[in-house]
């Protein structure tokens, strides 16, 4: 699942994910979507973007780690806000990737992601 609201990082993360042999099962431009629809879509995998348009990518991970203790959830960014970034790992986020996206990086948090 890809959590962006910036359609064209949207689209390069997925053509990264796709070229990698990967399944992208769904897309949101909005944390407050992706909440309401991770049960229903129950990735694998979870891209989400630090800030969104109707609720930062914080709160969302926040709320998707509370109806699954389980989930598994890279934030991404563009910033370099390191207290934002320790934040979300003290939430339970499993990595983080800095945006613009690096095929490579982005593979290596798929793998760490499955250890």
């Amino acid at each position: 699942m890809i959590v962006e609201d910036n359609l064209l990082a949207r689209v390069m993360l997925r053509d990264i994910l796709e070229n990698e042999g990967h399944t992208v099962i769904a897309e949101y431009a909005g944390g407050d979507e992706a909440v309401a629809a991770y049960e229903t879509v129950k990735p694998d995998l979870v891209f989400m973007d630090i800030v969104l348009q109707n609720n930062n990518g914080i709160e969302a991970a926040k709320k998707i780690l509370s109806l699954d203790g389980n989930a598994k959830i890279i934030i991404m960014s563009v910033l370099d806000d390191i207290p934002l970034i320790q934040a979300s790992f003290k939430i339970g986020v499993i990595d983080f990737i800095h945006k613009p996206f690096d095929a490579a990086r982005v593979g290596k948090a798929i793998l760490e992601s499955n250890k």
